[in-house]
């Protein structure tokens, strides 16, 4: 398979249908709902429209990000987990094609209001996205967790969050924009939720991993989905592409001459930024710094950076059919295959990057 990480470890949710039936649950409820049908207007692509293609590839799109991303969930977490994300990915897609604005009024007035339990829901979508966070927050009370909690809150102020600035001077700073643009605690929340985890994510000690598999999701992300993202950006869509794609600042921060030479230096970022983890996993296992409680939390959001990377590279949503590979082919060149047309895996040789230790692996078996 095209695997470009050194991380190797990767595991599958078995509730895999209470997945698929929690994503069809909430596209369908958007693409039935007349507001979504003139959002952010009826001539251009809508809500809806987004919610009816992703309704034709359930199993092989997005939903694949819940099934591989949070392997530890029970099938009713797994359900929830998936209509949350379903929510997150349609407003990211929507702000994908569109202005920020169009759609963000929107996408709050799904968010049930705060400490107001007299204010009852107006349409079916309403009434079915509240049902949705309502059950997170009684799976939270019942397991004692907080992730759910942290998640709702987390992605409502994500439909707020600002659009980027136009120019970046470093890579750092577009990474300290991104880590909040691309959702990421929507994503460490979830995998507290996935195990019922009531730890902080504020810990200090926790700080550092917390940040460097964050990027790692996003530079992984970001190289999977350039080619996907330009095409829409070319097409007149995409309007935010060259601010929120990665490997796109990579070109023009080093004024790039290809595409693929910024795929190149993206890939070795990646691969420095894999090497890091593996630097601060060893750190943390040599100093005892973490409880059980907690290692079984960073266990569940490496599995999260893996499963980002297999639903990459299986998903329709960047490869498509051109990355699917069939029983009848014989000969595969790994090289000539991969989501989104990316390019053979040559950097992690030529780059100098080492594969993960033995270190990260008794971390990801813990």
């Amino acid at each position: 398979m095209p695997w470009r990480s050194s991380i190797t470890n990767v595991r599958q949710n078995i509730h895999w249908q209470a997945v698929v039936d929690g994503y069809t649950r909430i596209l369908r409820a958007f693409a039935e709902d007349e507001i979504a049908k003139r959002t952010p207007s009826p001539d251009v692509i809508t809500v809806a429209d987004m919610a009816m293609k992703e309704l034709k590839r359930v199993e092989d799109g997005s939903s694949r990000f819940v099934t591989y991303m949070y392997p530890f969930a029970s099938e009713h977490r797994a359900r929830l987990l998936a209509e949350m994300q379903c929510l997150s990915l349609l407003f990211d897609e929507s702000w994908e094609h569109h202005e920020h604005d169009h759609n963000q009024t929107f996408f709050l007035s799904l968010m049930p209001p705060i400490n107001n339990e007299d204010l009852h829901p107006k349409t079916p979508l309403q009434e079915t996205v509240w049902k949705s966070i309502a059950a997170v927050y009684e799976e939270d009370e019942r397991v004692g967790g907080n992730g759910g909690t942290g998640l709702i809150e987390f992605l409502t102020n994500y439909i707020k969050h600002p659009t980027p600035v136009k120019d970046f001077k470093t890579f750092t700073d577009f990474m300290d924009y991104r880590f909040n643009d691309g959702g990421m605690m929507v994503c460490w929340n979830s995998a507290k939720f996935s195990i019922g985890s009531n730890l902080s994510l504020q810990e200090p000690k926790m700080a550092r991993i917390i940040r460097l598999l964050s990027e790692q999701m996003l530079e992984s992300n970001d190289i999977a989905s350039f080619d996907k993202e330009k095409k829409h950006w070319l097409a007149g869509n995409a309007k935010q592409f060259l601010t929120t794609n990665g490997t796109a600042i990579i070109r023009d921060l080093f004024a790039l001459k290809s595409d693929e030479a910024a795929k190149a230096l993206a890939y070795a970022n990646q691969m420095e930024t894999e090497r890091q983890i593996d630097r601060e996993l060893g750190d943390l296992l040599s100093t005892g710094q973490l409880s059980a409680d907690e290692w079984h939390l960073v266990n569940a959001m490496l599995y999260c950076v893996t499963g980002n990377l297999i639903s990459a590279v299986t998903m329709c949503r960047y490869g498509g059919q051109g990355a699917r590979i069939t029983t009848a082919e014989k000969g595969l060149n790994v090289n000539e295959l991969g989501a989104a047309g990316m390019w053979p895996v040559i950097l992690l040789c030529s780059a100098g990057v080492a594969l993960a230790s033995q270190s990260f692996y008794r971390c990801l078996n813990f």
